[in-house]
């Protein structure tokens, strides 16, 4: 699937300038149609609506075929159709705890740390040539990777299961 421009496109800390390799960790993710409530900048996603959690930061809900939010979670935002790798570009940098149908499948706000990290040393921030910069900005790009591809085959699999229940 070709890319649809996205607000982040000309941002220095989108999600494939910054972490080598996130479109291949996101693999088949990426193409996964999901459906949320939010905002749209180029007709893409560009900030969902996010409520606050009671354990602490916020949370957005995605589906298949809708936003799926549970009762009680209203918004006057439209309904925003994306892609995984829209919706994995878009929360890399706004940081919330995405639920697909209900499921937990990235917390991308435990990556705030890594993404200062990388943003300090991209940005030439402090001591930004420091090997210790280096380092936290190589180990935020792993850790970031890591996350993603775990997220990616939760959302892979939660779509094959709700495609399974379809049919």
């Amino acid at each position: 699937m070709a890319d649809r421009p996205m607000w982040c496109d000309d941002f220095d800390m989108d999600l494939p300038k910054v972490v080598p390799g996130a479109r291949e960790a996101v693999g088949e993710a990426g193409g996964i149609v999901l459906f949320t409530y939010g905002h749209t900048t180029h007709g893409t996603l560009n900030l969902p609506c996010m409520w606050n959690s009671c354990e602490g930061g916020t949370l957005a809900f995605f589906g298949f075929s809708s936003p799926a939010a549970p009762r009680g979670f209203t918004t006057s935002s439209p309904v925003v159709e994306c892609t995984g790798w829209e919706m994995f570009r878009d929360l890399w940098v706004h940081g919330t705890a995405a639920y697909v149908e209900r499921f937990l499948v990235w917390k991308s706000e435990e990556l705030n740390r890594d993404f200062e990290n990388i943003m300090w040393n991209l940005r030439g921030w402090g001591d930004a040539s420091s090997r210790t910069s280096q380092r936290r900005r190589r180990m935020g790009e792993l850790r970031a990777l890591i996350s993603i591809r775990q997220a990616a085959q939760r959302l892979v699999e939660l779509h094959k299961h709700y495609e399974g229940l379809r049919r």
